[in-house]
């Protein structure tokens, strides 16, 4: 009987520490990260037609990446927040280096091209649980969008067309108030782009389009400051 005083008198003592007040409002932030992107292509379509025999690469890359983000968040009770923001990327994120295969002749012919994630952002929604006065855990369900970039170093190579990509992000993350304005915080998201197309315009004596089927999707470990209006 009296472990469970003890462990009740525990319960309300945190509780009233753990007051959503001190998170609420409006908050900006700086953050910087390591970036793992998987990029599948199957397939490859000249001047749009898929072509037999042909290949495109999958590939795994790592690169750094730094965002500036926004919330605003509105305590729901003592312990629960709900804040909606946004995040974007402040450098373009390499995806990876996919191989064009062409099997034809005595030699198999090969385009090496690069991939870079460029103006990724995302739209999110984010409930809080207060853990105490001083930290917090989260979670961010939300929508994300990047422009995917191609080039090629192949002398055919003319021009890329670059591909909008649509997607969702998930992520969970922890904060910790240093003060009543600056906190600290770290996170870790899961990115799932729609599957699409991606490709340049080339010219051997005459213009043609090169394309691959890109299915990319990354994981991510952020790390950031953040300040408290």
């Amino acid at each position: 009987m009296k472990t469970i005083i003890t462990l009740i008198s525990a319960l309300v003592a945190t509780n009233v520490y753990a007051d959503a007040k001190n998170f609420e409002g409006f908050s900006v932030e700086l953050g910087a990260g390591y970036q793992k992107t998987d990029t599948k292509s199957t397939g490859i379509d000249i001047d749009k037609v898929p072509t037999a025999g042909y290949s495109l690469s999958s590939m795994d890359e790592s690169d750094d990446f730094y965002t500036v983000g926004a919330t605003y968040s509105h305590a729901i009770s003592d312990d629960y927040l709900m804040g909606i923001g946004f995040d974007y990327s402040l450098n373009d994120i390499d995806t990876g280096s996919p191989k064009f295969y062409f099997p034809g002749g005595a030699v198999p012919y090969t385009k090496t091209t690069d991939y870079e994630l460029k103006n990724m952002y995302s739209l999110f929604v984010k409930p809080q649980f207060v853990i105490s006065d001083k930290q917090l855990a989260y979670v961010k369900l939300g929508y994300v969008h990047a422009n995917l970039d191609y080039s090629d170093k192949d002398s055919e190579y003319i021009s890329t067309r670059d591909t909008d990509l649509d997607g969702y992000l998930a992520g969970v993350g922890y904060r910790h108030n240093f003060d009543k304005k600056i906190y600290g915080f770290v996170e870790a998201n899961y990115v799932k782009f729609n599957n699409d197309k991606i490709g340049g315009n080339y010219n051997d004596g005459s213009d043609y389009t090169l394309d691959g089927k890109a299915k990319l999707d990354a994981y991510n470990l952020k790390v950031g400051i953040g300040y408290q209006f």
